[in-house]
């Protein structure tokens, strides 16, 4: 099998696409505003496959507990929903 068919399972769903978003440490941090447009904006039809995963390009274990503590309490439901993960 093709890795690209590949699914992901969550939870409460199966997920046959992924979109990656990779963040690092920055003066101007857009994570939150970008994770809000993506989600708001996304079609319920679309909704149903894909999922959103959160990448921290940091060695900072402070920062990517405090980002992680953000993305909990800012998503709660779109992670528990399986919509929203992340990795370090």
């Amino acid at each position: 099998r093709d890795r690209m068919d590949e699914v992901v399972e969550t939870r409460s769903r199966q997920i046959f696409q992924i979109v990656g978003i990779p963040t690092a440490e920055r003066e101007e941090d857009y994570l939150i505003i970008t994770l809000y447009s993506l989600l708001d904006n996304l079609d319920s039809y679309y909704r149903k496959d894909i999922g959103f995963l959160v990448m921290f390009a940091s060695n900072d274990t402070e920062l990517i507990k405090s980002k992680t503590a953000e993305l909990h309490m800012v998503f709660s439901d779109q992670i528990l929903d399986g919509l929203l993960f992340s990795y370090v």
